[in-house]
């Protein structure tokens, strides 16, 4: 059994969401990836454990407060990293539940270092590599 971080990639985009689940993947996590909304709701209805969600807020079937207030009722302590291209224009009440923003660019390197961010704050002492030690 892995020990692995288990992180869900919700974007539009499916040549983001491959670029994130390579990129992603290297760091030593498994990338499970949604393409909309109703993607999203079965992927985390199906597993048993999701520990982080990389979410697109332009996503088709809307990514509305409704959507993320849904999500937060189903996985309170699912944190949330919003990757938008105007990640610093979105909604407040949107905002307020995500552990961090980062807004897209031309590398990973910005999600990357967030998501390892968010994991350790919110998962102190545990390794995110598939072999569980820390690098």
């Amino acid at each position: 059994m892995t020990d692995a971080f288990r992180i869900l990639v919700t974007d539009r985009n499916r040549h983001v969401r491959d670029f994130l689940k390579r990129e992603l993947g290297r760091e030593g996590y498994e990338v499970i990836l949604a393409r909309d909304g109703t993607d999203l709701i079965r992927l985390l209805n199906s597993h048993d454990r999701c520990d982080l969600l990389v979410l697109d807020t332009e996503i088709a079937f809307g990514c509305s407060l409704a959507l993320i207030e849904s999500l937060v009722a189903r996985r309170p302590a699912l944190p949330i990293v919003i990757h938008s291209f105007a990640a610093e224009q979105e909604d407040p009440e949107v905002v307020r539940h995500a552990a961090a923003l980062v807004t897209k660019g031309g590398n990973a390197e910005r999600l990357k270092a967030a998501v390892a961010g968010v994991l350790a704050q919110v998962y102190p002492g545990r390794g995110s590599r598939r072999d569980g030690a820390d690098r």
